[in-house]
Order: structure tokens, then C-alpha cells, then sequence
């Protein structure tokens, strides 16, 4: 008995039947439009409604990704990342203005990027209340005054950061790697970037290969 099965109390779990025909090929992740009291960036029900728009798509059908966000939750990010990487058709990202942080991801997961030459994409690296994890490795060096429990936080962040960051480097470059052929300088170039600094289509040019200017 499948997993599915058994969740389902032993009956089988009909997979959803996929419509030959959609009437649009576009999925939009659009973060901005909400209203300031309700944006909580790329998340849980960001991600459902991605699923909802994807159920709908065959496999093997050319879609198109537009995405607009100033990014998100790291795990909803990296899920539709997979989904999009997993997909038999051409995936083409669609960036007018602005797709940062997770939106960036986002879009790396895809086949082609167009992006206006207006447009910005950013770093990828993981936020944790506004600080790159990254840098908690090269920012918890011991004080002379450290006392006993000043110690244990600075081992305990110390311990998180470093392994949140080889899951994390593991995961995209698995990632990255099914899209492109030159991944390691596409992960470095993205996740060694400040995160306040925002990537124009110029620069972004000379590392993506299937990047194209949005007409």
C-alpha cells in the first residue's frame, strides 16, 4: 500500500485528471499587488495557488512564469523552484519589474528568463530577520567579556548558520544544475551578492545564457 493509500484510509488516491487544453499557459506570482497589511511575500497560500494554476498545465506543455515579488519564505521558494525544474515543457520566467530573493530563485528554476531591461533580480542567499545566514559564520568571533550564556548563543547561532547554509548550497545546486550548464558560477554569482543590491539586466547578461530582453 502507497503512502497516498494509506493516508486516504486505504482507498486509492485518484490522481487529478489534467485538461488537454488551458486556457491560458501563464501562471502568475504576483506578491506586490496585495495590500501592505496582508503582504507576507512568497508563502503558503502563494504556493497552493502556483499548485492550483499547475494541475491544470500538461507536462509536457510550454508555460510561462510571471513573476513579480519582492520575495519570501525560503521553503515556498525552493518548492516551486522544484516543481518549475521538474517540468517536461519550456518554462519561461517573466520578470517586468521586480523578482527578488525568492522571486530571483524563482525564475533561475526556469528554462528562459525574459526580463525587461527595467527590470531587477537579487541575491538568493537566506534572510533571517534582514541578516544573510551566511554571515552569522563570520559574525559571532567571541568577546572578552563573554559570559557563560553569551557562549552558548554564539555556538547555538553559530551551529544553525553553518548547517543551514551547506543544506541550502546542497539543495540549489541541485537545482541549478537542471537548468544550467554553467551552475557553479550561476550559484556563486547569486549567492555571494548583497542582498540590498539589486542585479540589472546588464550584469545579469553576462552570467545567464537563456536570458533574453523582455520585447
Amino acid at each position: 500500500m502507497s503512502f497516498l493509500e494509506l493516508i486516504g484510509g486505504g482507498r486509492p488516491v485518484e490522481k487529478p485528471k489534467v485538461p488537454n487544453v488551458r486556457e491560458t499557459k501563464t501562471i502568475v506570482i504576483d506578491t506586490v499587488s496585495s495590500k501592505w497589511y496582508d503582504w507576507n511575500g512568497i508563502n503558503e497560500s502563494v504556493y497552493k495557488k502556483f499548485m492550483s494554476d499547475y494541475m491544470k498545465i500538461v507536462d509536457e506543455e510550454e508555460i510561462y512564469v510571471d513573476v513579480t515579488t519582492a520575495g519570501g519564505g525560503l521553503t515556498y521558494s525552493l518548492m516551486i523552484a522544484n516543481v518549475l525544474t521538474r517540468h517536461k515543457g519550456k518554462v519561461t520566467a517573466i520578470v517586468r519589474s521586480h523578482a527578488l530573493s525568492g522571486g530571483t530563485l524563482i525564475a533561475l528554476a526556469c528554462s528562459e528568463i525574459q526580463m525587461s531591461e527595467y527590470a531587477s533580480l537579487s541575491s538568493i542567499d537566506p534572510q533571517v530577520w534582514g541578516l544573510p545566514i551566511k554571515k552569522m559564520l563570520i559574525s559571532t568571533e567571541p568577546h572578552k567579556d563573554e559570559g557563560g550564556v553569551g557562549q552558548w548563543l554564539r555556538k547555538t547561532v553559530e551551529g544553525f548558520a553553518s548547517t543551514h547554509t551547506k543544506d541550502y548550497e546542497k539543495c540549489l545546486g541541485l537545482l541549478l544544475s537542471k537548468r544550467h550548464t554553467n551552475s557553479k558560477l550561476v550559484q556563486e554569482f547569486f549567492y555571494s551578492r548583497d542582498h540590498q543590491i539589486p542585479i540589472f539586466f546588464d550584469e545579469a547578461q553576462n552570467i545567464l545564457s537563456n536570458l533574453k530582453e523582455l520585447e
